[in-house]
């Protein structure tokens, strides 16, 4: 879960303790913190950490990789942009330009000055 101003982005997925979800983003409204509504709902296919900067969502995928969602309107986010190939589990967003990605086989640093092309910069690679 993230929480930008009064809004809430929490993911929800299948597989895990908790069971019985489905895979989706849920956009909760968080103005009166004792009376939280739900704003909408996205389908995702299995989603795990996010991040949120400057109106955009970077979101893990698990092993199909991570999305950009474009989160300015949040009652009509839509996907930008995708990275394949890559097992996402985590996402920190550094400033608009800075994206770092924590996946199974190291740590990633992407530029996303433009989010719907994010770009590789390094990888620290790790075995496991």
């Amino acid at each position: 879960m993230i929480v930008h101003e009064n809004t809430a982005y929490i993911t929800l997925r299948n597989g895990t303790a908790c069971q019985g979800f489905i895979n989706q983003l849920d956009v909760v409204d968080i103005t009166n913190i004792k009376e939280p509504k739900l704003i909408k709902s996205y389908p995702m296919t299995h989603p795990h950490g996010l991040s949120y900067s400057d109106g955009y969502i970077y979101l893990a995928e698990g092993k199909n990789g991570f999305k950009i969602l474009n989160a300015k309107k949040e009652n009509d986010i839509k996907t930008i942009g995708e990275v394949k190939n890559i097992h996402s589990y985590d996402m920190i967003s550094i400033a608009k330009d800075r994206l770092f990605m924590i996946g199974d086989d190291g740590f990633y640093q992407y530029n996303v000055s433009d989010p719907a092309e994010p770009k590789l910069k390094s990888c620290i690679k790790i075995n496991q």
